[in-house]
């Protein structure tokens, strides 16, 4: 049975940090509504200070994406190094012919706990976020963007278990990927 009868989901989308693509992974892929790709840089070299890896590599898998169909949607993890390059990001999308791009603020776990200093204050994230709606509408780009225009003490609504599930590498479904410990059951109820 498929994820999308069991859960009875109406949107099937995938994330992944687009290195590794063949032609079974290509299929696979294609049964996604949307593909979002991990990538929060336009161009190699902050890339490289960002994720690591091979960006010409994932460059040329986003486009074998996009010429079979595939709906990729770009994603940028903002952070203090990177927000400057935010129209650059737009223009290489548009270049890509991605289906949309994706923001999202940094979130300090794992190894993100020893640069705390990329994190954005509120001030930054309300003045990235008028700047991502501005150039979306220049750039005509479709984008996802879950930063709030204006902080005022309401709370962030975690997509976690509401719309939004993980799996991890084991195939446990969680509802979110930092907390591997809370799983999915196979009628979609949350357990420890």
């Amino acid at each position: 049975m498929c994820i999308r009868d069991r859960y009875n989901v109406l949107s099937l989308k995938i994330s992944t940090n687009g290195s590794l693509l063949d032609d079974y992974r290509l299929y696979l892929l294609k049964k996604f509504d949307e593909v979002q790709v991990s990538l929060d840089a336009h161009d190699k070299e902050i890339y490289m200070k960002i994720r690591g890896g091979d960006f010409d590599k994932v460059i040329k898998n986003i486009k074998t994406m996009v010429d079979n169909g595939i709906k990729v949607v770009l994603s940028f993890v903002l952070m203090r190094s990177n927000i400057k390059y935010l129209e650059k990001f737009f223009i290489l999308g548009k270049e890509l012919k991605v289906y949309g791009l994706s923001f999202g603020f940094f979130i300090p776990t794992g190894e993100g706990r020893k640069i705390l200093n990329e994190v954005l204050s509120y001030k930054e994230i309300e003045d990235v976020s008028r700047k991502i709606k501005r150039l979306s509408e220049i750039y005509k780009m479709k984008v996802y963007n879950s930063l709030p225009e204006k902080i005022e003490n309401k709370p962030y609504i975690c997509p976690a278990g509401n719309y939004k599930f993980s799996i991890l590498p084991n195939g446990a479904i969680v509802p979110c990927i930092y907390f591997k410990d809370i799983r999915i059951d196979s009628k979609g109820k949350l357990k420890n």
